[in-house]
């Protein structure tokens, strides 16, 4: 008989039992969050949660069918409800970034990695892009710098086992592929939808000006095979424009085309729930197999998971991103 397990750490406290454990997660949201559900039984032999636990204390999850037990949330408390039942609300490592206070930076022609060393004292990991002319306006925070970065670049930025990632797409998606059967495996896929995208081509437009005042220009766009093609003059179709001071015509090439997947995309879309198993992390791939509607059938990333585990058992509700192909 299959047995649910789990193990639940806040502070210097230990718990294995819950009434329920949600946990969300995305490359798309910045920071992962989790709620956890004590039972009443809490509640009875522990009266002072107001003062045994404490805002910023060290938080973990561990979910799975015994004997299995696996880390799915590892960040701080943030939020107590004392009550029947006891609510705690949790972040990631993202938490911390927004106690820091404001900061102040202004260089020229720096990297992504230049502009995350001056300003991020973690351990972080991030693609090798130069960015050109930066500066950050006052009274903003690291926040506002990924914010910008995800709208202008297209680079996503979260916290992986506590280090911070700013990616692109197509550098989150990783070789893992785990199948999964409407027919045996996947409890709900009614939220499934297959999108078509619009007869207009989409553009990735790069213009860049020069310390001379000229500009450079790269247009990125998928030709009629769906290869992803970049030129200096525009083949026409609606563009989508990213301007950045500073940039070389080749370093202007990659990020037009690094920006491109995010804005086109034909295929399904939508979110699918399945139990615990198999687990599935952010980045992987879900291969679907669907014996009656084979439209469904593909190979997906993995943009978003919520884990439900609790009294009702262990669901994962996946949210798929673009098909590979």
């Amino acid at each position: 008989m299959i047995r649910l397990n789990c193990e639940i750490t806040i502070g210097n406290y230990r718990f294995t039992y819950v009434n329920r454990a949600t946990i969300n997660k995305s490359y798309d949201t910045f920071t992962d969050t989790a709620t956890i559900v004590m039972p009443n039984k809490f509640k009875d032999t522990n009266d002072n949660m107001l003062e045994i636990f404490n805002e910023g204390d060290a938080v973990e999850i561990k979910l799975g069918y015994y004997p299995d037990l696996i880390t799915r949330f590892k960040g701080y408390l943030t939020k107590k409800v004392p009550g029947s039942p006891a609510i705690f609300q949790c972040e990631d490592e993202a938490w911390k970034l927004k106690k820091k206070g404001l900061i102040n930076y202004s260089e020229l022609g720096i990297s992504l990695n230049d502009l995350i060393k001056a300003n991020y004292s973690g351990t972080y990991e991030v693609e090798d892009v130069e960015l050109g002319d930066w500066q950050i306006q006052k009274g903003a925070t690291l926040i506002d710098v990924f914010e910008e970065l995800k709208s202008k670049y297209g680079l996503f930025s979260y916290f992986e086992d506590e280090i911070l990632k700013i990616k692109f797409k197509t550098s989150i998606i990783n070789e893992i592929t785990k199948k999964l059967d409407f027919q045996y495996n996947i409890i709900d896929g009614e939220n499934l939808q297959y999108i078509k995208a619009n007869e207009i081509d989409v553009v990735s437009y790069g213009v860049s000006k020069q310390d001379d005042g000229t500009l450079i220009e790269a247009f990125a766009y998928y030709d009629e095979n769906n290869a992803a093609k970049v030129q200096t003059t525009n083949p026409g179709g609606t563009l989508n424009k990213l301007d950045i001071p500073g940039q070389s015509q080749s370093n202007l090439n990659k990020l037009a085309l690094r920006r491109l997947p995010n804005l086109y995309y034909t295929g399904t879309i939508g979110s699918i729930t399945i139990f615990g198993k198999p687990l599935f992390n952010i980045g992987d791939r879900a291969e679907l197999t669907d014996n009656k509607y084979t439209e469904r059938n593909g190979i997906f990333t993995v943009k978003s998971i919520i884990d439900d585990f609790g009294i009702n058992g262990y669901r994962q509700i996946l949210e798929l991103d673009q098909e590979l192909t």
